[in-house]
């Protein structure tokens, strides 16, 4: 074999090693890449599944205790009608001022009143730490349900606890299959009318028209106020409910968090029994 042909052979030679050095290089690189893109990928999910599985032990244990507060406390008579003993609950919270309960959804809670807004959102009747929490009144209303206008709060829970099922009365059907709920009090047994459901932003007056400033009111100063509240909450309804309250009566606003941060789901009721 002639000089030249040997020194081309040994360039040839050379050329492979070089590309198989660079493409193992390379190969390297991404097989460090896609390992660290899988263990972040494990990590994510070891982490969601965690969440998940916390979340589904907190929703179970609220779940648990209202469950068990219902079967303790409210009884059924012959007749079909319900009874509430709420003079044995506040044994178990002082803070007990009423019973709500729709008779065809699920949300038959007890309603209490803490010394703020802020506790019983994070906590359940018997003052567990949950984010299910509680159902519960303003603190500034009276706790006979007396004001004019009475707020009871409630989460919108992704298992369709609590609050949650407020939303569905963007539904017009939904309203007439469940026109009202009963509030069981220390005087008795009360029928609500539902007389208006909207969502509500929470943005201040000056910013939106229908605020929670214009709808989150307890009282009012005078008979003509109190009117235009009741003109300006029909107004807003998603749609005609048919039915419309006088400054005689006695409301309740019931009130539950949306999807979107900026409004709220509300839903307002006349005592008429």
């Amino acid at each position: 074999m002639s000089d030249n042909n040997e020194n081309n052979v040994n360039e040839i030679k050379e050329e492979v090693s070089k590309d198989t050095k660079d493409t193992k290089k390379t190969g390297g690189s991404r097989s460090i890449m896609a390992k660290i893109v899988l263990a972040v990928a494990v990590i994510v999910f070891i982490v969601s599944a965690v969440m998940l599985i916390k979340y589904f032990i907190e929703y179970k244990a609220a779940s648990n205790e209202y469950e068990d507060l219902a079967s303790e406390y409210v009884k059924v008579d012959k007749d079909g009608k319900p009874e509430v003993d709420l003079d044995k609950l506040k044994a178990v919270n002082e803070d007990v001022v009423g019973w709500i309960r729709f008779e065809n959804i699920d949300i038959d809670y007890p309603i209490v009143q803490g010394k703020d807004n802020d506790y019983y959102l994070s906590h359940t009747f018997k003052k567990e730490a949950n984010r299910s929490a509680s159902i519960f009144m303003d603190y500034q209303n009276k706790r006979d349900f007396s004001d004019q206008n009475t707020i009871i709060y409630g989460h919108n829970m992704k298992d369709k606890s609590m609050f949650a099922l407020l939303n569905e009365y963007a539904n017009e059907q939904y309203f007439k299959d469940n026109p009202g709920f009963y509030i069981f009090d220390f005087t008795g047994c009360h029928y609500y009318k539902i007389f208006s459901c909207y969502r509500c932003n929470v943005e201040p007056a000056s910013v939106n028209n229908n605020s929670q400033e214009h709808h989150y009111t307890l009282s009012f100063k005078n008979e003509k106020s109190f009117q235009q509240h009741i003109d300006e909450v029909k107004k807003c309804s998603l749609y005609d409910t048919g039915v419309t309250p006088t400054t005689n009566d006695k409301l309740i606003m019931l009130s539950t968090c949306t999807s979107n941060d900026n409004y709220r789901f509300v839903v307002h009721a006349v005592k008429v029994v």
